[in-house]
C-alpha cells in the first residue's frame, strides 16, 4: 500500500510539472521568471528539436544560477522516480559549494519519504563534510537508509561510527554486510581486523571479496591475523586468505605459503602460486 501511495504521489507531481508548462509557448519562455516546476519540466523533457535543446540548456543554467534555493527545490522533488531529476540533483551536488548543499541534504534526512532520505544520504558522501557526522549517525538505525549511511560515514572516515557498523557484518542481508565491509575499508581501523576475518568464509562471493579488499587495505597490520587463521582454514576461506596475503605483498607469509604448496588442492595451489608471484620472497 505504501509503495502504491508513493507511486501515486510521484505521478501526481509529474503531472503538476507538466501542467505548469502547459500554455507556456517555448518562444515566450523567460528563465528568470520561470517557476521551479517549469524549469524542471524543461530539464527533464526530451530534447527532440534544436529549440527544445536550447530551452533545456537555459533551464539548466537558470537552476544553477539560483543556487541553494534551487537545490532545495530539487531535493523537495527528489522522491519522484524521474531519472533526469536525479541527474540534475547529482550535478548540483558535484558542482556547487558543499557548504551550501550539505545543510540542505542534512535537512532532507528528516523527510518522511524513505527515497528522499536515502538519496540525500548518498549525496552527502560526495564531499568531505564530517562535521555532520553526529546528525548522520542516528540513521544507522533507519533500515531504509542504513546502507547509504555506512557508505557516507566510511567516506568521511568517522572512526567513532565503527561500533555501530560492526553488527552489520553479521546482518542477514548480503548488501548490508557488503556496505559494512566497504565502510570499514574506508575507515581503516586495525581494531576491526578480527571482525572482518570471518567474512572471508562468507557463503556469498561478493561479501568475501569485499571483506578481502577491506583487509588488504589494512596492509601489514592484517598479516598476523591472516597467518594465524591460515592453518585451520579451508575451502573458500583459505583461498581468500591466500589472495589477501598476496595483495598485501606480505613477505613474512612466504614460508607459510610455500609449506602449503605441495599439499594444496589444484585450485588453492594456483592461488598460492599467484600470491607468491606478487610477494617479493627472497628478493
Amino acid at each position: 500500500m505504501r509503495k502504491k501511495s508513493q507511486k501515486g504521489i510521484a505521478v501526481l507531481c509529474a503531472f503538476l510539472c507538466l501542467f505548469a508548462a502547459i500554455g507556456l509557448a517555448d518562444s515566450e519562455f523567460d528563465p528568470k521568471t520561470a517557476s521551479y516546476d517549469e524549469l524542471i519540466f524543461l530539464i527533464q523533457r526530451y530534447g527532440s528539436t534544436e529549440e527544445k535543446r536550447d530551452l533545456k540548456k537555459l533551464a539548466w543554467e537558470e537552476m544553477f544560477a539560483r543556487g541553494p534555493d534551487a537545490f532545495r527545490a530539487v531535493m523537495d522533488r527528489i522522491h519522484i522516480e524521474n531519472v533526469m531529476i536525479g541527474v540534475l540533483a547529482q550535478n548540483m551536488v558535484e558542482q556547487m559549494d558543499p557548504t551550501n548543499t550539505a545543510p540542505i541534504l542534512v535537512d532532507s534526512l528528516s523527510s518522511t519519504n524513505a527515497r528522499t532520505r536515502k538519496i540525500a544520504m548518498f549525496f552527502l558522501g560526495f564531499h568531505e563534510t564530517p562535521q555532520y557526522a553526529d546528525q548522520v549517525l542516528p540513521l544507522l538505525e533507519d533500515s531504509e537508509v542504513s546502507g547509504a549511511t555506512m557508505r557516507t560515514l566510511g567516506k568521511w572516515h568517522v572512526t567513532n561510527a565503527v561500533p555501530q557498523i560492526l553488527p552489520f557484518l553479521k546482518h542477514e542481508r548480503e548488501v548490508r554486510r557488503i556496505a559494512a565491509a566497504n565502510a570499514l575499508r574506508e575507515i581503516r581501523d586495525p581494531a576491526t581486523i578480527p571482525d572482518l576475518l570471518p567474512l572471508l568464509g562468507d557463503p556469498t562471493f561478493t561479501v568475501r571479496k569485499t571483506a578481502g579488499r577491506a583487509l588488504a587495505a589494512m596492509g601489514e597490520p592484517a598479516v598476523p591475523a591472516l597467518l594465524g587463521a591460515l592453518p585451520a582454514s579451508g575451502g573458500t576461506a583459505r583461498r581468500e586468505i591466500i589472495r589477501v596475503l598476496g595483495d598485501i605483498e606480505a613477505t613474512n607469509a612466504c614460508r607459510a605459503l610455500n609449506d602449503l604448496l605441495e599439499s594444496a588442492d589444484p585450485m588453492t595451489r594456483r592461488d598460492i602460486e599467484s600470491a607468491l608471484g606478487q610477494i617479493p620472497c627472497g628478493n
